[in-house]
């Protein structure tokens, strides 16, 4: 119902159009001819003062006449009256050309097609077109050549929906064959990767954490829905923390200080793929110590080495790592409490090292040990 609707709407715009026969240029020929036509009055006034001045008798050309035979008969007696002589002829024949125009002109106007009725009318005719369809000629026309188009295609429907299913259903097939090339490739890079992600649960202090990567069963032809730039693969993460514990997926199992460490695994190994700028990491140490902080410190200045880290920590050793150094202060002032920022300088750092370490500022072992610390972290973050 919609298409023959839109087809009789498209073959009447058309033959509104075609019925128009717009000419490129017309419209503006026609402003001057109704200019004309409004000013005729005038025009031919002028025109036929200036014939009359010309061609009538005792007329310009006249005098002319007798003029150019009296020069003539001097122009041997000397040069200046021979050139003056061709002079006076040239204007002679000048004025007569312009007596013709002027007199063609005038026959114009009496032949003239147009009356200013017919003008206005065709004058309207267009604008009405133009109103419509485009406000230029080829505007109209690209209209026109459009609605031709769209008039073949909605009267050969039939075959061209026969033609766009066939196309459709072999663009399908060649991309689900993309959709299992893509499956192949990703299962064998995720076994490498989840091989890389173990060994950084290991270092992280996690070793007997299990991950792997489970995949839905092939989705067959028939079925698939072609919606997706990913292919046809839906992916399970499955986690277990400690030896013995059935993979279960990964949402339902890990707790928080094992999440933010797997989180870290997983951008150890997806940084240099990400489009990313910056990783926030919020209190990734909780229920780490020792050389396993050691370790989550390192990663840290590896990753940051392309992607700036943003890091909440209380362990020295991250701390201790970091190219910048801010201390969060939270201040009570009666019913309100307030959050500063300051960015510590070089001795600051130091001191704060020494009170997440648990020392006293006036130690010298403490201030020794703190200043250990940052001396490591430099010297590590100098050989990566």
């Amino acid at each position: 119902k919609d298409r023959l609707f839109r087809l009789d709407l498209l073959k009447y715009q058309v033959n509104e159009i075609e019925k128009c026969d717009l000419k490129d240029g017309e419209e503006e020929d026609l402003l001057l001819v109704k200019e004309k036509l409004n000013n005729q009055e005038k025009i031919v006034t002028a025109l036929n003062s200036l014939r009359q001045v010309l061609s009538d008798e005792n007329g310009v050309n006249d005098l002319l006449f007798t003029a150019i035979k009296g020069v003539n008969s001097i122009s041997h007696f000397s040069n200046e009256y021979l050139e003056l002589a061709d002079r006076v002829d040239s204007a002679v024949s000048e004025l007569n050309d312009i007596a013709d125009t002027t007199a063609n002109m005038l026959e114009d106007f009496d032949g003239c097609d147009y009356d200013i009725n017919t003008v206005e009318n065709r004058l309207e005719t267009i604008k009405s077109i133009k109103k419509k369809y485009g406000q230029s000629y080829q505007e109209i026309i690209d209209y026109l050549d459009k609605s031709k188009e769209e008039i073949a295609k909605l009267e050969n429907y039939s075959e061209l929906a026969s033609d766009y299913i066939a196309k459709k259903f072999n663009l399908e097939r060649e991309l689900y064959n993309v959709y299992i090339q893509i499956r192949e490739k990703r299962s064998v890079i995720s076994k490498k990767f989840t091989d890389n992600v173990l060994l950084e649960l290991r270092e992280l202090g996690m070793p007997k954490a299990n991950f792997d990567i489970i995949y839905n069963d092939l989705t067959e032809f028939d079925d698939c829905q072609f919606n997706s730039s990913n292919g046809i693969d839906a992916v399970e993460f499955r986690f277990s923390a400690n030896n013995g514990e059935p993979l279960k997926p990964l949402s339902s199992v890990i707790s928080g200080g094992e999440m933010s460490r797997f989180m870290l695994s997983i951008k150890a190994q997806t940084a240099k793929h990400d489009d990313i700028s910056t990783f926030i990491f919020d209190e990734i140490d909780a229920g780490i110590s020792g050389v396993t902080a050691k370790v989550v410190a390192e990663k840290f200045a590896k990753i940051s080495k392309s992607t700036q880290i943003i890091a909440i920590s209380h362990l020295p050793q991250i701390s201790s790592m970091a190219d910048n150094n801010l201390l969060i202060i939270k201040k009570e002032d009666s019913d309100k409490t307030t959050t500063q920022i300051k960015e510590l300088d070089k001795d600051e750092k130091v001191l704060e090292i020494i009170r997440l370490i648990g020392g006293s500022s006036d130690s010298e072992s403490a201030i020794k040990h703190a200043k250990e610390l940052i001396s490591i972290a430099d010297e590590f973050k100098k050989n990566i």
